[in-house]
């Protein structure tokens, strides 16, 4: 809780002086308003019950002498003049005083038989059709006639002389009659309302009235602003949902206590005032003292002069306190002092140490290390230190174990052991052993030094030996070539020889050429290998190489139907070499030939202050998202169906990294998946340094 996050003990008493003050003040308080409005919501509401059923009762008074006045219209003799021809005379004039004299704002209908108005108060209904089907009880009902909502009641019209049913008289009463019975007294509003009917709500309330009517049980609703009390008006007069409702605002109704709430609060804040004061005053008695023995506290802190010390003329728990800490600055003082003369031995004994591990790693030998670990810990510690084949009785001895990389196991080079002349602690065990685990480490060091430098000597003479064979192997290899291919050409063009041998010398042409290409990436990678591609900087037209290119790529592209898509009118120029740059996009064009079948190839350069791009895309077979980072490594083929009727050495795109790299650019690929193309981006520096040209891959 936060009360225990308080650091200052003044705060601490003030905090709980007011709890103790205040909190059985706030406990009444809370329970004297809980009761209060407890009370005075039992009163509104038997006062809102009283007033709701006087409005009731008037209203349900004011509809039965409705009702009752209907059937005593409906039995004048005036309307045997439905059976004659007189009625707009009449009637109309019977029905229109009668609607003047009523109380309610209302329309009177008279129709015959068949429910046609034959006479009305109201023009518009005249010779209108009524819905006899609903005269069937003599209630009030609602109705939408015409698009205006009303409450109707009928009565049945027989004639004076012979007692025959004519017609009926129908009472349209209009919503806004019960408005008639909304009033609004001070803090107390009563008005009807009704699901069926348009009624007005004289109150400002967020509620929805009719969900709480149909859901809430009982008369009695309480809102966050309202106390409500509804009744449903008699079924017996009403066939429809209509309520009597009383609405009281809690603010008006709880105002006698929140006036005397205002006197609570103001002598409730002259009682903390008071407390506060109080606790200020015992708090200067407490604090002072302590707050002179913190001041003190930092003061030693601060300085570090441990001889000071403090008095508090004081005779209760505080000159105890005061005591206390002069003793413990005695004792500070001491151990400061035992501590000094300990850290200087430490200091001395770790700076030794630090020149004897500094001295361990110049050494290049076992002999050398094993004769300085006797030198420094003799020096050190004042130990004879033995190094033997196995553990001597009167010494503690540590197995010397390392890895011999060479055997590639764990070997024992024997135990070192240390003649202390007395039992050693576990703490002088660990160091002895720490220092013995560093020997061990540095022996390990040397032997991997050891097979390093062997290891190095026969990858070094190796690769020689592979570049040697491959550069002799593939300079052989391409003269036959070269002859077999030219022979084979020659029996293509010939004239007296047959379509199936001149087949036969295609293939074989076809075959050579390839085998040859293979050859001419193998040379070429066994140079950039070793090391024999050296670049020549020049400033070079883009524009250019690319219409080099697009000449050797164009006739290729055009047997497979593929679009060529080369740019026009280039303005860029580079410091790089032109060779190698050819180079490294012929191999990625003749792979975008080669791994296209349908669709286009294209080329395009952009630049800006600091390097130029050159993008490569085709609408190939393209690359699994898994291969696009293997594809760029030595030998590598990526396994997929669409590319193994493509075979080569998987040095192609290797050759080109090392090309780039040796251009002092960069190279990436980016492919959707198989069957979505690839795209390949070439990153060149618009400015090469000058030691370029002893760059290596």
């Amino acid at each position: 809780m936060r009360i225990f996050r308080l650091r200052s003990i003044r705060y601490k008493l003030l905090f709980w002086f007011l709890i103790i003050g205040l909190l059985p003040f706030v406990i009444f308080l809370f329970i004297s308003l809980t009761e209060a409005k407890k009370a005075i919501s039992i009163n509104i509401q038997e006062d809102l019950r009283l007033r709701n059923l006087q409005t009731a009762n008037l209203i349900e008074k004011e509809f039965e002498h409705l009702r009752k006045q209907s059937f005593l219209w409906s039995s004048y003799q005036i309307m045997d003049d439905i059976l004659v021809g007189d009625i707009d005379k009449r009637i109309a004039k019977f029905i229109k005083k009668v609607k003047i004299n009523s109380n309610l704002f209302i329309e009177i209908l008279v129709l015959n038989k068949s429910g046609k108005i034959i006479s009305s108060t109201k023009k518009e209904y005249l010779f209108k059709k009524f819905p006899i089907g609903l005269l069937t009880d003599y209630k009030f009902n609602p109705i939408e006639f015409y698009g205006q909502k009303y409450l109707f009641i009928f009565a049945p019209i027989y004639t004076s002389f012979r007692n025959l049913y004519i017609g009926n008289l129908v009472v349209l009463v209009y919503p806004k009659s019960l408005e008639m019975f909304s009033r609004t007294t001070k803090g107390y509003k009563f008005f009807v309302y009704s699901f069926q009917l348009p009624t007005y709500e004289p109150i400002d309330v967020d509620l929805e009235l009719e969900k709480l009517l149909k859901n809430k049980k009982g008369h009695f609703l309480e809102t966050e602003e309202f106390f409500i009390f509804y009744k449903k008006l008699s079924k017996k007069i009403f066939n429809a949902d209509i309520f009597s409702i009383s609405v009281v605002d809690k603010e008006f109704a709880f105002s006698p206590i929140n006036t005397i709430l205002h006197s609570i609060i103001f002598f409730g804040a002259l009682g903390t005032a008071g407390i506060i004061i109080f606790s200020i005053i015992v708090s200067k008695l407490i604090i002072n003292p302590l707050e002179q023995l913190t001041k003190f506290a930092n003061s030693i802190a601060k300085t570090k002069d441990y001889s000071k010390r403090i008095e508090i003329p004081s005779e209760d728990e505080i000159q105890l306190l005061a005591n206390a800490f002069n003793n413990l600055l005695d004792e500070i003082e001491k151990v400061i002092k035992e501590l000094e003369i300990e850290s200087k031995e430490r200091l001395l004994l770790f700076t030794k140490l630090i020149e004897f591990f500094y001295n361990l790693t110049e050494t290049q030998t076992k002999e050398e290390a094993i004769n300085l670990l006797k030198q420094n810990i003799k020096s050190i510690f004042g130990y004879e230190v033995n190094f033997a084949n196995k553990e001597e009785s009167d010494s503690y001895c540590i197995d010397i174990s390392y890895k011999d990389y060479r055997k590639n196991k764990t070997i024992s080079e024997g135990f070192l052991c240390f003649k202390t002349g007395k039992k050693i602690s576990q703490e002088e065990k660990a160091f002895l052993e720490s220092i013995s685990k560093m020997l061990s480490l540095w022996f390990e060091h040397i032997s991997m030094l050891e097979t390093l430098k062997e290891l190095l000597q026969k990858a070094q003479a190796s690769s020689k030996a592979k570049s040697i064979f491959i550069a002799n192997m593939s300079h052989e290899l391409r003269t036959p070539l070269n002859s077999i291919i030219g022979f084979s050409s020659l029996l293509e063009m010939a004239e007296d020889l047959s379509e199936e041998y001149k087949d036969m010398a295609k293939s074989i042409r076809v075959s050579s050429e390839h085998l040859l290409s293979l050859i001419n990436d193998i040379l070429d990678f066994a140079k950039a290998e070793a090391n024999k591609i050296k670049p020549r900087i020049e400033n070079v037209d883009l524009q250019e190489v690319f219409d080099e290119i697009y000449r050797i790529i164009e006739p290729i592209a055009k047997q497979k139907n593929l679009n060529v898509i080369f740019p026009k009118d280039l303005k860029i120029e580079l410091p790089t070499d032109k060779k190698l740059l050819k180079q490294i996009l012929l191999n990625l064009l003749s792979n975008a030939v080669k791994f296209t079948n349908e669709g286009y190839i294209s080329i395009s350069a952009t630049e800006d202050k600091e390097k130029v791009q050159i993008t490569v895309k085709d609408t190939g077979i393209g690359i699994a998202p898994k291969d696009l980072e293997r594809i760029f490594k030595d030998f590598e083929q990526i396994e997929s169906p669409l590319q193994k009727k493509h075979k080569g050495t998987g040095l192609g795109l290797a050759l080109v990294k090392r090309l780039v790299k040796l251009l002092n650019g960069e190279i990436e690929v980016h492919s959707e998946g198989i069957g979505k193309g690839s795209e390949f981006v070439v990153i060149l520096p618009k400015s090469q340094v000058n030691s370029i040209s002893d760059s290596t891959i």
